[in-house]
């Protein structure tokens, strides 16, 4: 949510009326359905088993990034985004404090990198890739008849299957 310390002006495009005020937006993805997340954990830890029961340690993190972005450029059934393909911890944030130094909540990559504090045991790592128009930033007017969380659950589930061959020299299998 973005709350700006100053008074902002919404003008209706229809209409042209302007209203100035102390409003909050949502900063969301306008379609969020577009976005596709390869999650992994920094963690080795009993909290994670609700995951499953198998650890795979990537021991070079640079290759599995250069194979996912190969395996990405080389297909051509869908047209992506730019960028091709971001990596990065996530950004765990209260809802009732101000973001963390360097990230954008206006910039729509950064969107899928943030999660509620609550997750932050998980200690989540994502590899990000969008179809074409994933990318695109919504700011709603935060308001008692918007629940995006809502509507999100309505959205339907996509795969892709990213192939990028066999991760044996550069990943170990860790005891569960």
């Amino acid at each position: 949510m973005d709350a700006p310390n100053n008074e902002v002006t919404i003008t209706n495009v229809t209409t042209g009326q302007k209203i100035v005020g102390r409003f909050a937006y949502h900063n969301e993805l306008k379609r969020p359905e577009l976005i596709f997340c390869f999650c992994l954990s920094m963690a080795y830890d009993d909290g994670l088993r609700k995951f499953g029961g198998a650890c795979i340690e990537i021991t070079d993190e640079q290759a599995l990034r250069d194979r996912i972005a190969g395996a990405l450029l080389r297909r051509s059934r869908y047209r992506l985004d730019r960028p091709l393909l971001r990596a990065d911890r996530i950004t765990y944030y209260r809802t009732d404090a101000a973001v963390a130094e360097g990230v954008d909540i206006k910039n729509p990559t950064h969107l899928p990198f943030l999660k509620r504090d609550t997750y932050a045991a998980e200690q989540e790592y994502r590899y990000v890739f969008a179809k074409r128009g994933g990318y695109e930033l919504n700011q709603v007017i935060v308001n008692r008849h918007h629940e995006r969380n809502a509507d999100i659950g309505k959205l339907e589930a996509d795969e892709i299957t990213v192939r990028i061959g066999s991760i044996r020299d550069i990943a170990k299998v860790r005891a569960a």
